[in-house]
């Protein structure tokens, strides 16, 4: 993969998980839930989305790997490590993860479903560059019959 190929879609990977963290911080809900003792506590979409924020750090330094290294395993590692931050990250506000709040009135649950999709782009664009991650690619001789 040319450079420029590399370096356009390691920034494109990295949005995703700018956009994901984004999310992360602004998609739970406000309302709190009141508690036996008469204490107050956010609900568990807050801390779902809290926790996607966390995971999208770790992907956006993943893409930020991808994007200034120039060694085939390095790069390889930096691709696998996003694919599973952007996994993580999508699972996290499913009822496998944390989850959100059951009522489909609630705002978490489109926050939700723009986790879903912004981790299922991060993922895939990790994907690509994991499988087009070899610089020298372009280089080596083709084979013919």
């Amino acid at each position: 993969m040319k450079a420029a190929v590399w370096k356009a879609l390691s920034a494109l990977l990295i949005a995703a998980f700018v956009a994901l963290f984004a999310i992360g911080l602004t998609g739970g809900c406000t309302g709190m839930i009141e508690t036996a003792a008469g204490g107050q506590v956010p609900m568990k979409c807050h801390w779902a989305f809290l926790a996607t924020s966390y995971v999208a750090a770790i992907g956006a330094i993943a893409g930020l790997l991808a994007l200034f290294t120039s060694q085939l395993m390095a790069r390889r590692v930096a691709c696998i490590m996003a694919m599973a931050a952007a996994v993580v990250a999508g699972l996290l506000p499913s009822p496998l993860g944390i989850g959100v709040c059951a009522s489909a009135e609630m705002s978490c649950n489109a926050s939700a479903l723009a986790v879903f999709i912004a981790s299922a782009v991060g993922f895939a664009i990790a994907l690509v560059l994991c499988i087009k991650a070899d610089p020298q690619a372009a280089d080596k001789p083709k084979r013919s019959l």
